[in-house]
């Protein structure tokens, strides 16, 4: 079970700090006018990983265990419905955030495009779940390449 949680976040993580991996990519491509310049770009990329790995193992605490448990209890489970949670939660939780913190409904719509990392992240980390859960149960484990590896005997 251990396994396939840490496959959920570790799926979810790349998911949502793909995008700002790949523009801080491109601002110390772009920007680049000395060593100087790159190494201090460079020592804030560490942050477009490690922020979404905080929110993801948060949320995948906070909101997937439980609902799991939910499903799990009224037998609602299926990858849809993880893929739907996981999409609600990715989408709301940066929004809900900024208006606890900032005291203001109106700052809702500023946090937009964390919530769409957030619901992006939230779809991969919700399927990845279903998918590395329904393996475990099945005693299957894929291959690098995602390809279940045969049985002995089997060619």
């Amino acid at each position: 079970m251990f396994r396939a949680f840490f496959k959920a976040v570790m799926a979810g993580t790349i998911a949502g700090a793909a995008i700002p991996v790949i523009m801080l990519a491109a601002a110390i491509v772009g920007s680049f006018s000395g060593w100087n310049d790159l190494a201090s770009m460079a020592g804030i990329a560490p942050l477009a990983i490690f922020v979404p790995f905080v929110f993801v193992i948060a949320s995948s605490l906070v909101v997937g265990v439980p609902a799991t448990l939910i499903m799990q209890r009224f037998g609602w489970e299926s990858e849809d419905a993880y893929a739907y949670t996981g999409a609600i939660a990715g989408f709301l939780i940066p929004g809900s955030i900024l208006v606890i913190v900032e005291r203001s409904i109106d700052i809702f719509w500023n946090a937009l495009p964390a919530g769409i990392l957030g619901l992006l992240s939230g779809v991969v980390t919700g399927r990845t779940w279903w998918r590395a859960r329904r393996s475990a149960a099945a005693g299957v484990d894929r291959g690098a390449d995602g390809v279940i590896p045969p049985r002995a005997g089997e060619e």
